[in-house]
């Protein structure tokens, strides 16, 4: 009995510190947690040298080997991700066999993954990232089908919209108007111009901040691409004097207006913006910074549609202070704006994003303090224009180009744990061994980036990436601790018995065998 109780105790106490160890584990996905993020993944690039100089660069840990003359597929480089973070398969197709080994303690402390889309596709001929010894294992790049609606919307989605649909665009279902964020659309095939940072001019150019959809997803960075976050978006309902219905998410939690009201809200919109801004009432024309838009056409109303909605729906979340894992702001009008727009209405178009986000971030941080995690996520193709290069017809970013969104200093604002370098003036190891491999980031003295490299190799945010270890050597430990105590009292009890006192044992040893 002393020995069952002792087994009973030690089985509890092995439960109680093991169980709770293998819980953080097993909550990878479901909890999305932004505060003190870090990360050991960088993307670098150079707008001007695109072919030689962009390049995935992972901390030293992450790879422990590879093979000479390697080369990876474009579409497994999320798989990649996903595997030096411990995380799911992502592509069923991708061939991990050949990935580098990795270290089963010593997994990436990635929580958050910043990925900004820069470049074209057709600009960035090549891709490579680095391993441990500092040469570059390149990319082979994927060919992906052209489609009329967005080269990207196709890279983002793998196929088309029967099977996942284009993010970002609105869909005709029997349901009506939907968009492919609340139908969960999952690529199997990832872009690395989804995951590709670019910083151009002191200037850092975002189109989308996010790694492929089907990655985010899988560690819970983007709660929006499930279904039961579908309630959480915003949305816009027009009463346009029984003429119809603007949808622009879903009618059921919409912001209802008239058409004299919503004027009335792009008015008091424009009063937020730095720029100069005047409305026309009677002709619906509204100049912004130098830019007239014409209200009556679809394109250039639904764009404004967007931003009052949004900015409704935050200062309706700023009043009632409900806790989100993550607030999700779209803004896929610009796809249908650019079909109608000029340069300098694409221009302005972006500085009005660019200092709405500025704004509802304020807003934000007001609720959320140093907690604030606000994401960029453009849909659509890149908004740009053709240039010729060399000989050839290539897309360029007017945010490139023209430096828009956003600035260095809301950037660091909104992204202090993303770790950034600049590699001039390096004195210390660790930041000449940047130098070799960074390029044109900002500057941090060399103090500072040391430090937050050993910051960086410590997961500091609860839920995306949790180190196993711990659990592992709990359970090692106390395993054998307990086989350990089994022994013991087994062998405690039988030195111990008295053979006298126990009857059924004294019979079997005294009693003689019947004939």
């Amino acid at each position: 009995m002393k020995g069952a109780a002792v087994l009973l105790l030690a089985t509890a106490l092995v439960g109680s510190l093991a169980i709770p160890q293998i819980g953080k584990s097993s909550d990878l996905i479901s909890n999305a947690y932004f505060e003190g993020r870090s990360a050991d993944i960088i993307v670098s690039s150079d707008l001007e040298n695109a072919d030689e100089l962009s390049a995935f660069i992972p901390s030293n840990k992450f790879i422990q080997s590879w093979p000479a003359n390697a080369q990876l597929e474009e579409k497994s480089f999320a798989d990649l991700v996903s595997s030096v973070m411990g995380g799911p398969v992502i592509n069923e197709n991708t061939d991990r066999r050949n990935f580098p080994d990795m270290d089963l303690f010593n997994k990436a402390s990635a929580n958050v993954m910043f990925f900004v889309d820069g470049v074209s596709q057709d600009e960035a001929k090549t891709f490579s990232f680095t391993k441990q010894d500092g040469s570059f294992v390149p990319l082979v790049k994927t060919s992906y089908p052209e489609d009329s609606i967005a080269t990207a919307a196709t890279l983002t989605t793998g196929f088309n919209s029967k099977d996942h649909g284009i993010v970002g665009a609105d869909w005709h279902t029997r349901k009506g108007l939907r968009t492919a964020y609340k139908s969960g659309a999952l690529p199997i095939m990832s872009s690395i111009s989804d995951i590709f940072a670019q910083e151009y001019k002191d200037r850092v150019s975002v189109l989308s901040i996010s790694s492929d959809f089907q990655l985010a997803s899988a560690f819970g960075v983007h709660p929006y691409t499930q279904s039961a976050a579908s309630s959480n978006h915003a949305s816009l309902y027009i009463d346009n004097e029984n003429e119809g219905v603007s949808d622009v998410y879903a009618e059921t939690s919409a912001y209802q207006l008239t058409k004299n009201g919503l004027m009335a809200q792009i008015v008091l919109l424009g009063e937020k913006l730095s720029l100069e801004t005047e409305m026309d009432l009677d002709t619906l024309k509204f100049t912004v910074g130098g830019a007239t838009f014409d209200l009556t056409i679809p394109q250039h109303l639904n764009f404004f549609n967007e931003l009052v909605a949004v900015a409704h729906a935050v200062d309706r979340h700023v009043q009632t202070k409900s806790e989100l894992n993550m607030y999700y702001l779209s803004f896929s009008s610009l796809k249908q704006l650019k079909t109608v727009a000029n340069k300098d209405q694409m221009r302005v178009a972006a500085r009005v994003i660019d200092e709405i986000i500025s704004d509802i971030s304020s807003q934000l941080k007001s609720v959320y303090g140093d907690k604030l995690c606000v994401e960029y996520v453009f849909a659509g193709e890149t908004l740009g224009e053709k240039i010729k290069r060399d000989g050839e017809t290539q897309m360029m970013s007017y945010l490139a180009i023209n430096g828009i969104v956003p600035s260095k200093s809301v950037f660091d604002h909104h992204y202090p744990e993303i770790y950034v370098f600049d590699n001039s003036k390096v004195t210390a190891e660790t930041c000449y061994n940047l130098e070799k491999k960074l390029f044109n980031f900002y500057h941090v003295d060399c103090p500072t980036v040391e430090n937050r490299l050993k910051r960086s190799y410590v997961p500091t945010a609860d839920g995306i990436v949790e180190d196993n270890f711990a659990a592992y050597f709990h359970i090692l430990l106390w395993f054998n601790i307990l086989l350990f105590l089994v022994a013991f009292f087994a062998v405690y009890a039988l030195c111990s018995m008295d053979v006298g006192s126990d009857s059924l044992l004294y019979r079997m040893t005294t009693t003689a065998r019947r004939n």
